[in-house]
């Protein structure tokens, strides 16, 4: 997520689009901790580690091994996508780097062993899905 820090923080200096920035930010909490969430409650997955019985790299910071079924969709790349879709509807070139920095996190979940090819595409799709819609309902809100 440090990518999207980054990104955001480059987007500010050039634009000055702090309320792109900060509804990018919402967009990827929202399709984390709302959407991600529901899915997991109704939708059980283990993760590849989980179901082959392997270790795989963790770390205190950012990502451990758990005991919960939560692997679709990849939270870390619903987020990721959900940022970049946002950065994409305002700025499409910004949106192409955020975006090609959201499958470059999914295919490290892959390979590190955490998610599987689905979790990944779904977390893509459910997070640009997410930020599109949340965006468009904003606009209706505000626009009146």
């Amino acid at each position: 997520m440090a990518v999207y820090f980054l990104i955001g923080a480059v987007f500010l200096f050039w634009t000055g689009g702090w309320k792109i920035v900060l509804l990018a930010g919402f967009s990827g909490i929202v399709a984390r901790y709302l959407v991600c969430e529901l899915i997991i409650r109704f939708y059980k997955k283990p993760h590849p580690y989980q179901s082959l019985n392997f270790n795989v790299p963790t770390s205190w910071l950012f990502s451990r091994q758990d005991k919960r079924s939560d692997a679709f969709p990849s939270q870390h790349t619903t987020t990721a996508a959900a940022i970049a879709v946002v950065f994409w509807l305002f700025s499409p070139v910004w949106g192409a780097v955020a975006m090609a920095a959201a499958i470059i996190i999914g295919i490290a979940r892959i390979i590190l062993g955490y998610h599987d090819i689905w979790d990944v595409v779904g977390g893509l799709f459910i997070g640009m899905l997410s930020g599109i819609v949340l965006v468009y309902c904003l606009f209706l809100v505000f626009s009146r």
